[in-house]
């Protein structure tokens, strides 16, 4: 399916829980941004820069506008950060910690804290500030934008602190 054409109305269900309706809306708005003409019609093909295998990749505006779009899940801070931090153990007590980077992000654990959405970004920088590990993929993925300077990659201290940076900057963490 690469290179097809995707469409704001026959966009196919993205890898998160965002519901199909607020992905088209947000992608409308982003692409109509700033003009008066109102949503983007279905039908309306979205640039295929955003798409891989089907799905669209979202970039990082749109990511934040569709996290401003979705509606509270009346999930309390408290539980979801217990949640948080039930998996992030769980990740740790149950990955091989010298194993391969690619194998740690596909612990079942890890993969459900991203599933959990943005409202985990300030936990996971906590945990990444706290004691730092291989926070990086989700921190990218719940976000959508990535802070590491190209120079600073593969550099864990340095990419600790950036994302660090990031969290501050953005309001997630104080200062």
């Amino acid at each position: 399916m690469i290179g097809t054409a995707v469409t704001a109305g026959s966009i196919a269900s993205p890898p998160t829980q965002v519901p199909k309706s607020v992905i088209e809306q947000g992608i409308s708005e982003v692409l109509r941004a700033g003009a008066d003409k109102g949503p983007v019609p279905p039908g309306t093909p979205v640039p295929k820069t955003n798409v891989a295998v089907g799905l669209v990749q979202p970039t990082a505006s749109t990511i934040k506008r569709m996290n401003q779009l979705v509606p509270s899940q009346g999930r309390k801070t408290e539980d979801l950060r217990a949640a948080f931090f039930r998996l992030a153990a769980e990740w740790k007590t149950g990955r091989n910690p010298t194993g391969t980077v690619s194998r740690m992000i596909a612990h079942p654990a890890y993969r459900a804290i991203i599933r959990m959405g943005p409202d985990v970004i300030p936990f996971v920088l906590e945990e990444l500030k706290r004691d730092p590990d291989e926070w990086f993929y989700a921190l990218a993925k719940l976000s959508g934008e990535n802070p590491v300077p190209d120079a600073s990659r593969g550099r864990f201290p340095q990419m600790v602190e950036a994302w660090v940076r990031w969290g501050k900057d953005n309001g997630y963490l104080a200062g």
